[in-house]
């Protein structure tokens, strides 16, 4: 490898995402899922039970195992 090439690339991690262009990114994906948060209701009578279980989409829920409060 020359040092002295400043154009040349430094070596590639493969650990870190890299992007190739920055500005194709029209944020559409962020602006769809704040959409879809904005649209929950959270007044429904199924709201109440997601804090401890999740629809299983066969009219069913699924409990969710809650670790007891740890005491320090």
């Amino acid at each position: 490898m020359n040092t002295d090439d400043p154009n040349q690339a430094p070596p590639s991690d493969n650990n870190q995402q890299q992007t190739t262009d920055s500005g194709s990114d029209s944020g559409q994906p962020l602006t769809d899922l704040v959409d879809a948060l904005q649209s929950v209701d959270t007044e429904s009578p199924e709201a109440s039970l997601n804090p401890t279980s999740i629809d299983d989409n066969n009219g069913g829920r699924i409990e969710l195992n809650e670790d007891p409060p740890i005491k320090k």
